[in-house]
């Protein structure tokens, strides 16, 4: 494999782990809007039966499951950019202004914000 398809690889599974990561950080949110609505539904007193344990569960679940999401793909992230194992920076993203590592990107590894080529 050359150098070349080897960095558009890891680009394409930097991109795959940043989208992920948004996936899990809507199923957080998710997670979090059922425990609030069963909250909600506790201090208001209304019993609905078992549908405010289900509410509950399905909020600790979705939550939890985002909550793996978003860990796991940051470590992801994480070791793809290690990967690339280029130690100098050359720029700064123009939308989160973190460095960029000094290779050939299309984009920014950080925030996925496509960067202009020089």
């Amino acid at each position: 494999m050359s150098e070349e398809t080897k960095l558009a690889y890891i680009q394409e599974r930097l991109r795959e782990a940043k989208r992920h990561q948004r996936y899990g950080t809507f199923l957080t949110i998710l997670g979090l809007i059922f425990i609030i609505l069963y909250l909600f539904l506790l201090f208001r007193r209304w019993y609905l039966g078992n549908l405010n344990i289900l509410v509950l569960l399905l909020g600790l679940g979705v939550f939890a499951w985002g909550l793996f999401e978003n860990v796991r793909n940051d470590l992801k992230h994480r070791v793809l950019l290690d990967q690339l194992g280029k130690k100098t920076f050359a720029t700064t993203c123009p939308k989160c202004g973190k460095d960029i590592p000094n290779v050939n990107f299309a984009f920014c590894p950080f925030c996925g914000v496509e960067l202009e080529r020089k």
